[in-house]
């Protein structure tokens, strides 16, 4: 798949993306109101040794200290610093529960340790970080008593009775709270900002992968933007709903007896668009296999645009039932089916008959219907010269020619006729019909030199 066709993909379900980033986003809204805020206080204590030191022991002592730093670190969350700050402040929890919201950190080239306390009340998460600072000091004096700094290399002695440089240091490890926790005044949790840049951002990715997986999974025409994904050709509009009896009863009766005419009226409205101060007069309705949609249509589209005054012809060029005297193509809208002795397209191919003879209509404001005819020409009738000649003589004079052929990849000769008008919409199947298949249909019109104007989507 390249990247046009991505982005086709993407363009075409836009609205998934949108609604899966907008759901994404009102997720992370959620969470945020309905989770409890938290806050976060920091009291920072710093270590060191007190007493003299010497100048070649400097870099030894901050390299111990720092270890000791990371060590008690871990000191923090233990019940012999947590237990005591409990009894002191009267909290209702255990050591167990109380470490699971006090933290230490410490960086590698810094003394200084960080004690936080995240709380649902911030003035007790200050309270109690402040409490484990007090108590960790005293916890390191109680663990480091007075002692030398550990020196690898001793001077000895200058003499009986002068003590060694580890004896002279007496260094001792002591902390100092350098800084107490103040009540936070924000929120570490939750953020609501980054919680909805992170789910809009999420809701874009998911919404682009979930796009792209029904693109792939589901090849069906389930509507316009499916269609832009495949062509550039415009949705015309939708071929009108085939209903008979009580559903064509139901429907009337719903609509206070005006059956609804909006999806056959904007086709009829873009027909006239594209054939208004064009040369395009005669224009072909085709499919893939199944023309019932196709045979709807150009009924529906002769009818609306010869009440709105235009001149209109369908011609019928399906000879697939000639043989049997049953016509495949329009039902010729109102008019009356053809008798045994009415001639048709047939007749007129095989000179028994000029197309003045076999054009006829029921009544006036109906259009002009030429049926497929009685005659068994075999498969080779549209190949011949006469049906270029009617064609050419009947877009003389007609506003609007509307040929119903054969679906184009079933019957050749859907795809022979195609070629020789002005324009060609294809009507697709029905809903079920995949992306692949309309591929294949305007392949197949183009190999022909067949001009495609437009899509017509069966409901």
């Amino acid at each position: 798949m390249s990247l046009y066709e991505y982005l086709q993909i993407l363009r075409a379900r836009w609205v998934v993306i949108v609604a899966t980033a907008l759901a994404a986003v009102l997720a992370a809204v959620a969470v945020a109101a309905l989770s409890t805020p938290q806050y976060r206080a920091s009291t920072r204590v710093l270590f060191g040794f007190s007493g003299p030191a010497q100048t070649g022991q400097l870099s030894r002592t901050f390299t111990y200290t720092s270890a000791m730093v990371q060590s008690y670190a871990r000191v923090v969350a233990l019940p012999v610093v947590l237990d005591p700050v409990i009894e002191d402040l009267a909290l209702d929890t255990d050591a167990v529960h109380l470490a699971e919201h006090v933290s230490a950190t410490a960086d590698l080239d810094s003394l200084i340790l960080r004690i936080n306390v995240t709380d649902a009340d911030p003035a007790r998460a200050a309270k109690i970080s402040n409490a484990v600072a007090t108590r960790l000091v005293a916890t390191v004096d109680d663990l480091n008593p007075a002692r030398t700094v550990p020196t690898p290399n001793p001077t000895p002695s200058a003499g009986p009775g002068t003590p060694s440089e580890a004896e002279t240091t007496g260094a001792r490890l002591r902390g100092q709270i350098v800084s107490q926790a103040v009540p936070p005044r924000s929120p570490i949790w939750p953020r609501t900002g980054l919680m909805i840049g992170v789910g809009l951002g999420l809701g874009l990715i998911a919404g682009v992968m979930l796009a792209v997986t029904l693109a792939v999974v589901n090849r069906r025409l389930i509507g316009r933007s499916e269609v832009s994904a495949v062509t550039k050709l415009p949705v015309l509009g939708a071929a009108p709903r085939a209903t008979s009896g009580a559903r064509r009863l139901v429907g009337w009766l719903r609509q206070g007896g005006h059956q609804p005419r909006e999806r056959i009226h904007e086709l009829g409205a873009n027909i006239i668009a594209l054939t208004a101060g064009s040369q395009v007069r005669t224009v072909a309705f085709t499919s893939a296999y199944d023309d019932r949609a196709t045979i709807t249509t150009v009924d529906e589209l002769g009818r609306i645009l010869a009440r709105v005054g235009h001149r209109v012809l369908l011609v019928d060029t399906d000879l697939r039932g000639a043989t049997t005297g049953k016509s495949n193509g329009v039902a010729g809208g109102s008019a009356d089916p053809p008798s045994e002795g009415r001639v048709g397209l047939t007749e007129v191919l095989a000179g028994k008959a000029t197309w003045q003879q076999a054009v006829r209509r029921a009544r006036a404001r109906e259009p002009f219907i030429l049926p497929a005819g009685q005659e068994d020409l075999g498969p080779d009738a549209l190949t011949s010269p006469a049906i270029s000649d009617l064609l050419a003589g009947v877009r003389q004079q007609f506003d609007v020619v509307l040929v119903k052929t054969a679906p184009a990849l079933r019957a050749a000769d859907g795809l022979l006729v195609s070629a020789l008008t002005d324009g060609v919409i294809v009507v697709t199947d029905d809903a079920s019909m995949s992306r692949e298949l309309l591929v294949d249909v305007l392949d197949s019109l183009d190999a022909v030199g067949a001009q495609p104007m437009g899509v017509v989507l069966s409901a």
